[in-house]
């Protein structure tokens, strides 16, 4: 009876706090968080994306192209909770609630144990990266469920030889695709790569399950790999390649200088150097060592790679499992070494941790929403690791000890996750109000209220504020398409917002307004971020939560230069200063 009140208050107390305060924590709205909403809205209204393309399998969105599977989850909710910050994370943390589930299912599978496998289960809820990811946006932690649901049932029908399951976890496993790239190569890999070593020539259910699965898998993708003939569907990944052939070309350039130079300008040397330092050896050095680090205790449990998801200091998981990830290692290969012991859920565990690492290596980036499949199963192997710990495996003048160590560890363990909680909720998500935009729905709710009495709303100092206007206020999703203006795309091809109505992305600041684009018969509301010279003029300002830091100022441009004339300014002047060499 006791534990029965015990283990229902954890379940409790875990769902609540998944989903408290979503809409506020973290307070502000991320940009493409923005994006995906705006577009869900437009898509649930007028049945076309911001940009006009009647029900698309990928969003244009910033000119990247990513799946738009997200925005069509979002639609649902934003139907009956309207457009708002807790409308577009509830998919995400709906999915995160899922994958609590799975995960528990699984940890069945390694040991049936209740209470133990319930107590991962609360440390895995309360850990950075799934607590984080799971209070905003992101599509891959939808995905991830998807993943794991079409995991678990490729598992079970090797396990049972059930044609069922694997027509299940076929659909299951083609899915996650539709939410993000990186999930199609890892699922590839898991029926494939996952499926040989189990596959033997007397074998013939294992063979109908491997290849039923591999069949519903390509039939669910089919769509998906038509859209992979459209050229524009590689942006993202010619983004991506830009960045790193341009850092590779400067290191390249420079090594090569220093060896030419330290070789006297001799041929043969030159010719060393170019054969050390050229592109291919570069990216095969940097993929090996982003997979190293993917798979490195600092990575999991010291040093955050994706400071919106977990803070600084804070790897995916609390510094605590990390001993219990290194005795899992040990644990798997153990038991995928021994005879006599089954070895089929040690090689799906271990396989699909190390083929999961293959999309941030081949980006050479292990950002965590890159990898949650890899970080996911990093944890399982922690699991294995402590329920190894638990089990009769030891010898014997070391089972004495392992209540009293597991008793212990469990404490420090949940005391850590309860220590980041803490941290996450009080200052993480409230000391970084640039990264959050937390005062985006008060700037762009002010804006909606004044906009009426001016012609021009220019804002400086906030990226994308046409977006974010269009988010927080939910104008007409089929607004003429002369109201709508994009900036040319950049040098990576990303694509923004130059107008939205009235709303005009200037990026200018307030000086060079007043000295080079003022138009005296314009009313015009200015949104800037601080300036010193004019604050006391400002009609409205947010500032951060301590209410010492101003973020934004709002100026009535006419109210501002009858101020400004009767104290005697002089424009003429003033600009002069602001620009002596004219």
């Amino acid at each position: 009876m006791i534990w029965g009140i015990v283990v229902t208050t954890a379940i409790v107390v875990v769902i609540f706090l998944r989903f408290w305060n979503l809409g506020n924590v973290p307070i502000g709205l991320n940009i493409d968080e923005a994006s995906y909403g705006w577009d869900a809205y437009s898509l649930l209204k007028s049945g076309h994306d911001q940009w006009g393309i009647p029900w698309p399998l990928h969003l244009k969105s910033f000119g990247d192209y990513k799946p738009a599977a997200l925005s069509y989850t979002m639609i649902p909710f934003i139907k009956f909770l309207g457009l708002n910050t807790f409308s577009t994370r509830l998919p995400s943390a709906l999915a995160g609630l899922g994958i609590l589930v799975m995960l528990y299912l699984i940890l069945d599978l390694i040991r049936r144990h209740p209470l133990q496998n319930l107590f991962l289960t609360i440390v895995f809820a309360l850990s950075p990266w799934s607590y984080g990811i799971s209070r905003l946006f992101y599509e891959p932690n939808i995905a991830l469920l998807l993943f794991l649901i079409g995991w678990y049932f490729f598992y079970r029908s090797f396990q049972k030889g059930t044609w069922k399951f694997s027509l299940t976890s076929g659909i299951f496993l083609a899915l996650s695709g539709y939410f993000y790239v990186a999930f199609r190569p890892i699922c590839l890999g898991l029926l494939t790569l996952v499926s040989l070593p189990n596959l033997k020539p007397r074998q013939r259910e294992k063979w109908h399950v491997a290849l039923i699965a591999l069949i519903a898998f390509s039939a669910m993708s089919l769509p998906l790999g038509i859209s992979m003939l459209d050229p524009h569907i590689l942006t993202r990944l010619k983004q991506e390649d830009y960045l790193r052939s341009f850092g590779h070309e400067l290191i390249i350039v420079e090594n090569r200088n220093y060896c030419h130079r330290v070789g006297g300008g001799n041929d043969i040397v030159s010719g060393i150097c170019y054969l050390i330092w050229n592109k291919p050896v570069l990216k095969l050095g940097n993929m090996w060592e982003t997979y190293l680090a993917s798979v490195s205790p600092n990575y999991l449990f010291q040093t955050s790679s994706q400071v919106d998801i977990t803070p600084k200091g804070y790897g995916a998981y609390v510094s605590g499992l990390a001993i219990f990830y290194f005795l899992g290692l040990y644990a798997v290969i153990r038991t995928l070494f021994r005879k006599n012991q089954n070895h089929l859920l040690p090689l799906f565990l271990l396989a699909t941790y190390l083929i999961a690492q293959i999309p941030g290596v081949l980006v050479e980036q292990p950002l965590i929403h890159r990898n949650l499949v890899g970080i996911f199963f990093a944890y399982l192997i922690s699991a294995y690791g402590w329920h190894f710990l638990a089990s009769h495996q030891l010898k014997s003048n070391i089972r004495s000890f392992r209540a009293p160590f597991q008793l212990i560890l469990g404490a420090f363990l949940l005391f850590q996750s309860l220590q980041f909680l803490g941290y996450y909720h009080a200052v993480f998500t409230k000391s970084l109000p640039d990264m959050w935009n937390y005062d985006s729905k008060i700037v762009m709710n002010y804006v909606k209220a004044h906009e009426a009495s001016y012609d021009k709303v220019f804002f400086t100092g906030f990226e994308d504020a046409p977006l974010y206007y269009a988010f927080f206020t939910s104008p007409d999703p089929l607004l003429d398409s002369s109201e709508v203006e994009f900036r040319p795309p950049d040098q990576q091809g990303w694509i923004h917002y130059a107008r939205f109505g009235k709303v005009y992305q200037y990026n200018r600041s307030l000086d060079r307004y007043l000295c080079e684009d003022l138009q005296p018969a314009e009313r015009v509301l200015f949104v800037s971020s601080p300036n010193t010279g004019f604050s006391r003029y400002a009609e409205f300002s947010t500032k951060d939560f301590s209410g010492d830091h101003l973020l934004h100022e709002i100026y009535n441009i006419p109210y501002l230069l009858e101020r400004l004339n009767q104290e005697g300014w002089n424009q003429t002047e003033f600009c002069a200063k602001q620009n002596p060499k004219s």
